[in-house]
C-alpha cells in the first residue's frame, strides 16, 4: 500500500497497480484467477509478506483489493 512503490493507499480500492497475471509455472501448478469482474479476469491473488489480522498472512484478489484478515 506504500505510493512510494506506486500502489494506492486504499487497501480497499480495486487498484489496478496491485492486479497480477499468474506466471506459466503457476498456471501450471493451478493457480487460482479470479473472474468476478470482467476488467480483472485472468489476474491472480497472491499473498503479500505482511501479517494481517489474524494469524494468517495477507492477500490481494486479483481485482487487486488487499484482504488483510488473511
Amino acid at each position: 500500500m506504500n505510493p512510494d512503490y506506486g500502489f494506492c493507499e486504499d487497501d480497499r480500492t480495486y487498484s489496478m497497480s496491485r492486479m497480477m497475471q499468474p506466471s506459466d509455472y503457476a498456471h501450471a501448478r493451478g493457480a487460482r484467477v479470479d473472474t468476478s469482474m470482467h476488467w480483472a479476469g485472468g489476474n491472480c491473488q497472491w499473498w503479500l509478506r505482511s501479517p494481517g489480522d489474524s494469524y494468517s498472512a495477507a492477500n490481494v484478489y486479483g481485482i487487486g483489493y488487499v484482504n488483510r484478515i488473511g
